[in-house]
């Protein structure tokens, strides 16, 4: 027979247990999506709001551009935006709140109520205090930037005072030593006779410097008169007439005068026979003066040559012994010089030191000076903006997360449905019914218990995703 189902049996129980399936499906959705909306709800609105307050501090510095100074400004603001929260300074800060403001407040809270950013380029560090209550804020930060102030303000003024202190004391002794340097170099100068740090200024080294001028004259001048000797001792071993400079005119004028007569006796001679000149008195008389002037010229010259001859040997004589005089003198000169150079460096050694103490002395001065006046390396540290008491929330937003949370329940509902099905699927497919056929002449074969195993119900059958049916027994 062909495969008929039992009446009013197989149909009615599976679609009743399809039905009761489909509604735990759409209990175990709801109820997940409304007890995870429920529970995120009361969660978020049970927070309470938070409110932020805020405060600004700029850290200003000189007139500086280079590269090593804006390194360092950095590190002081990243110094101080670690300080600022710091146990020391949140210590004073709740210490101060509790006796000025009567909060009290401890140190972890407003370690975790407290936040501090620091902006590198724009040299601010903005301090933010978050927390529920808005009037509490507004205190803390100001007390914060006043507590913080005043500490930097007492270190800044102890350190100056420490490091003028330190450079008064090396200031003095620079002083002191400066002062026995420059009495020990006014002494030195003296006992050597040192005017002054330039060579020629200094009388021994220009006396040495005089010296070997004159000697080099002296030389010249000796090397001149042995080449005049020399040229009239030739001279007149070649006969020549050497006559010296200063007799010139009257040899001169006894040659006109010779010249003159010896042209009138050659003109008489001439004009008279010899036998007349003879006898003639005036003839004579100018015969006789001509020959007086010719052995007067004749002794001027070699007097005169006499007289060329010593003048110059003994010119001669005279540059030598300068020349011999001047190089012994400049020999004991040059040894004074030395000396007196190595007294010279030794001088500027000592002036060199002075010039170093007063170069230091000046550079401490400078120091002074800067820490008291200018204090370039400092930051001026000032309140940019102050704290504000909030008057809204910024946090938590109860609407975003309210809309968080029904996405979330939605997920979580979907995740419980889809995990609810599976396990029910796989009740359903280990516990499926068998179908059982009965052959006609067989119906004997069927036991006691086959046949109320049939009319009570159905029995799985390894039918793996086939239908089901159910069949009348006859």
């Amino acid at each position: 027979m062909p495969n008929q189902p039992f009446s009013g049996v197989g149909t009615d129980a599976s679609d009743v247990e399809h039905k009761r399936i489909q509604n735990r499906k759409w209990q175990v959705l709801i109820g997940m999506f409304l007890l995870v909306l429920i529970i995120a709800n009361a969660l978020i609105w049970s927070q309470a709001p938070v409110y932020q307050s805020q405060s600004i501090l700029h850290f200003s510095y000189k007139s500086k551009t280079d590269q090593g100074f804006a390194d360092l400004a950095q590190q002081q603001i990243t110094l101080h935006q670690q300080r600022l929260k710091s146990n020391s300074v949140l210590s004073r800060v709740s210490q101060e709140l509790e006796q000025g403001q009567g909060l009290i407040i401890n140190v972890q809270t407003l370690f975790q109520a407290l936040s501090v950013e620091a902006s590198l380029t724009g040299r601010i560090i903005s301090l933010r205090a978050n927390g529920n209550d808005p009037h509490v804020l507004k205190p803390i930060l100001d007390v914060l930037s006043k507590v913080y102030l005043q500490l930097i303000e007492s270190e800044t003024e102890i350190n100056n005072n420490v490091a003028l202190q330190v450079s008064g004391e090396q200031l003095a002794l620079l002083e002191d030593k400066i002062a026995n340097q420059q009495q020990f170099l006014e002494l030195f100068a003296h006992e050597n006779n040192i005017t002054s740090l330039e060579r020629d200024e200094n009388r021994v080294l220009s006396q040495t410097k005089n010296l070997g001028a004159s000697l080099d004259q002296a030389v010249a001048e000796q090397a001149q008169a042995k080449a005049l000797l020399d040229s009239l001792t030739e001279s007149i071993e070649r006969g020549q007439d050497v006559i010296r400079p200063d007799d010139k005119s009257h040899i001169n004028a006894t040659k006109v005068n010779l010249r003159e007569i010896s042209a009138k006796l050659t003109a008489l001679s001439e004009k008279y026979t010899q036998a007349y000149l003879e006898r003639d008195p005036t003839i004579v008389s100018q015969q006789k003066k001509a020959r007086q002037l010719e052995t007067q010229l004749e002794e001027q010259i070699q007097t005169s040559q006499l007289k060329y001859i010593q003048d110059t040997q003994r010119d001669l004589n005279t540059a030598n012994g300068k020349a011999k005089q001047l190089s012994t003198t400049l020999v004991e000169q040059v040894q004074l010089a030395q000396s007196f150079s190595q007294k010279l460096e030794q001088y500027k050694r000592l002036d060199n030191e002075l010039k170093a103490l007063q170069s230091q002395a000046q550079i401490i001065t400078n120091q002074q000076v800067a820490q008291e006046v200018s204090k370039p390396f400092e930051a001026k540290i000032t309140l940019l903006e102050q704290a504000f008491e909030p008057d809204f929330a910024i946090g938590p937003n109860y609407q975003f997360n309210t809309l968080l949370s029904l996405v979330v329940a939605t997920i979580a509902a979907i995740f419980s449905l889809l995990l609810y099905s599976f396990i029910v699927r796989q009740k359903v497919t280990t516990a499926a019914p068998h179908n059982f056929v009965v052959i006609p002449g067989q119906a004997n074969n069927v036991g006691p218990s086959g046949l109320n195993y049939a009319q009570h119900g159905q029995l799985s059958t390894p039918t793996s995703g086939l239908p089901t049916d159910t069949l009348k027994l006859s």
